[in-house]
């Protein structure tokens, strides 16, 4: 019945297309609807068709008319109806999509390499912590610069977010070591490697971060380490206006090849793991699953574990001979 009385409307009826519209409505047809709204053919007719005041329409309809009033303005083309495509034309839109894919994969590697390199920065300054600047820990627990980034990480929605957080986090942990161990009189030529480690943080950082408009608390502060940052982040920010990001590394995608980086600077962390440490962190830690296991991954996650569990044993090695 339906179908006939569109037939009729759209070919022999003389019913005004503003009666079609009220028609459409009263009797809920979203296609006869779709028929009147493509039938008006410009902006004035839509005016003498479409009532001034929606508010008692359906969502419907009020979809309808604001998907053609867009089409009508010439901000969004009419739909065309599916239609078969050459077979040349369907083998270029499936390769297109599938290297869309492959830039996501990559993408989501990068996010991957630079979790890994977070979790080697954490498990070097926590063990530095421990063993050598327990003082900054005050420092750091009454930073308002980590308040602020620890309640922005709750706030987070994405792994990027998170290591775009946690790099700050990161950040304002080091400028507190630096600062507490040149309070004690520490010779900062024992810190020259302090600004590469502050450039790699602020790289993850730019990397990862997607709404710009955020705080950023960890360029903040008016001592020495905050000046050596900004001027840090200045440089860094002049380098990328013609810096280029390389994909692939020579056979492999540049995200695996930083995870093997990461490897090789974890792995003298864990020298002095034996056998049966290692097979009991694997036996009773969360491994990489099956699905996604392969060997730069595998080594990662084992590797890394060590490098902690050795860094906590080596700090309650250090509390106990002190007792």
């Amino acid at each position: 019945m339906e179908e006939m009385c569109m037939t009729h409307l759209a070919r022999r009826s003389r019913i005004p297309l503003k009666e079609q519209f009220q028609l459409s409505e009263m009797h809920h047809s979203e296609r006869l609807m779709i028929q009147v709204c493509s039938s008006i053919e410009d902006a004035y007719e839509l005016d003498e068709v479409v009532p001034k005041n929606l508010d008692s329409f359906c969502n419907t309809t009020k979809n309808i008319v604001l998907q053609r009033s867009f089409e009508l303005l010439g901000i969004r083309k009419p739909l065309l109806p599916p239609q078969s495509e050459e077979p040349s034309h369907v083998f270029e839109k499936m390769m297109n999509e599938f290297l869309d894919q492959a830039d996501i994969q990559n993408h989501h590697g990068m996010i991957l390499a630079d979790q890994a390199a977070l979790l080697e920065n954490h498990i070097l300054f926590e063990e530095y912590l421990d063993r050598v600047a327990p003082e900054a820990k005050i420092l750091i627990q009454q930073d308002p610069r980590m308040h602020e980034l620890m309640e922005q990480l709750q706030n987070t929605h994405s792994a990027a977010e998170r290591n775009a957080v946690r790099a700050q986090i990161l950040v304002v942990k080091l400028k507190n070591i630096y600062t507490k161990q040149c309070e004690k009189g520490v010779s900062q030529d024992r810190y020259n490697g302090t600004p590469d480690f502050l450039e790699k943080l602020y790289r993850i950082m730019l990397r990862n971060q997607r709404d710009h408009s955020k705080s950023v608390p960890s360029v903040r502060g008016e001592k020495l380490i905050d000046h050596i940052y900004r001027r840090i982040m200045e440089t860094v920010d002049a380098k990328s206006n013609y810096e280029t990001v390389s994909l692939y590394d020579g056979t492999e995608p540049t995200w695996v090849s930083k995870i093997k980086q990461t490897i090789e600077a974890l792995l003298p962390c864990r020298d002095e793991i034996t056998a049966d440490d290692s097979y009991r962190i694997s036996r009773v830690t969360r491994g990489v699953s099956d699905g996604t296991r392969f060997q730069v991954l595998t080594q990662f996650v084992q590797i890394a574990r060590e490098s902690y569990f050795m860094g906590r044993m080596r700090s309650e090695e250090d509390n106990w001979n002190q007792k």
